[in-house]
């Protein structure tokens, strides 16, 4: 009879999710948004309180739910924050298009730069104030760090990062020595041009084993004085230089490079340094060269390829299909495998 009792109770639907730990229920709400977390608490007299114990947070206005205006928003983040039951928090995310409130960012930076984070995302739209940002930039535990706003960093003190493995830039935050020397184990460093774009950007890591340059802006022709590159472990690479104009690439060989893409628009200053950028990439296992880069290539007065001795993948987007390109690129593919080849055009 009592088997039959418990299995008749599962029937009825017993709420079982609720029987577990509050640790594990915790690790179940740290994947939602925040505002959904709360929402939880409405369920049953068990869940009432279980949000204050997070120490993951996401908070983004453009998330569905009531939270629409600016004042809202930050009237529920900051009631979130001072609620919690957890003082140091271990994933921050937060974004929001417009703050009325000065003097909010600094609180959520107080809040949230503590001795346990690890991850934080900061994105704005056309809020400007970043008071508050400094204590970010020397976070001993920090190994995740995403900005989707222009930060100068020409204005932080100092910047000491020693776990940082993961960076994500927006275009106006300038990438230099400063910036790189303060993170000596970064591996993975993705910098978006979506906006005013730096004159210069410096990258000598020799730490660094995956690199995203992408272009994403809608204008023609902003100019990038110099890009320097020197990642001798380097193994995977991402460039797409769309309108974008790098007057001068700098750039050392990736003898350990195992993965690259190249797209980079065929413009005058291009056409001298693509072929040298193609060559650094010899060791590739696998190289996707689209269209613009070929065309750089097509214009080269002299066009020298190295022996890509490890390549096995070899991807090519033609715009116009050029056979003397080809030829030339299978002729150094030793041991290639696998050869795609776009010819749509634009």
């Amino acid at each position: 009879m009592a088997e039959t009792s418990t299995a008749t109770k599962r029937d009825m639907g017993t709420d079982i999710i609720s029987s577990l730990p509050d640790t594990l229920l915790c690790h179940i709400l740290s994947f939602l948004p925040t505002l959904d977390a709360v929402r939880t608490s409405f369920l049953s007299r068990r869940w009432r309180h279980l949000w204050k114990d997070l120490q993951v947070f996401d908070f983004d206005i453009r998330g569905r739910g009531i939270i629409r205006s600016s004042e809202s928003f930050v009237l529920f983040v900051d009631t979130v924050l001072s609620q919690r039951r957890f003082p140091d928090i271990r994933k921050f995310s937060l974004f929001c298009e417009r703050l009325d409130d000065p003097n909010a960012f600094r609180r959520w930076m107080h809040a949230a730069v503590g001795p346990c984070l690890q991850e934080i995302y900061l994105g704005f739209g056309d809020y400007k104030s970043r008071d508050g940002i400094d204590g970010l930039f020397t976070c001993d535990s920090l190994v995740s760090l995403s900005l989707q706003s222009d930060f100068d960093l020409n204005d932080v003190p100092s910047i000491h990062l020693p776990l940082l493995k993961n960076l994500e830039l927006p275009s106006g935050v300038s990438v230099n020595s400063k910036l790189i020397s303060g993170c000596p184990v970064l591996e993975n460093l993705s910098f978006f041009a979506s906006g005013r774009l730096c004159p210069k950007i410096s990258l000598l890591s020799p730490s660094l084993k995956r690199l995203e340059l992408i272009d994403e802006r809608e204008y023609k022709h902003p100019i990038i004085n110099e890009i320097q590159i020197d990642a001798p472990n380097l193994e995977f690479l991402r460039i797409y230089l769309d309108e974008t104009c790098a007057k001068t690439f700098i750039i050392s060989n990736f003898p350990n490079i195992m993965e690259a893409f190249i797209e980079i628009a065929p413009m005058a200053e291009h056409v001298d340094w693509v072929p040298k950028l193609v060559r650094a990439l010899s060791n590739s296992k696998k190289l996707y060269l689209g269209g613009y880069t070929i065309e750089c290539l097509v214009r080269a007065p002299y066009l020298r390829l190295p022996e890509f001795s490890c390549l096995r993948h070899l991807s090519i987007w033609f715009i116009n299909f050029n056979s003397r390109v080809l030829i030339k690129l299978l002729r150094c593919c030793p041991k290639l495998q696998v050869l795609d080849i776009d010819n749509t055009g634009v």
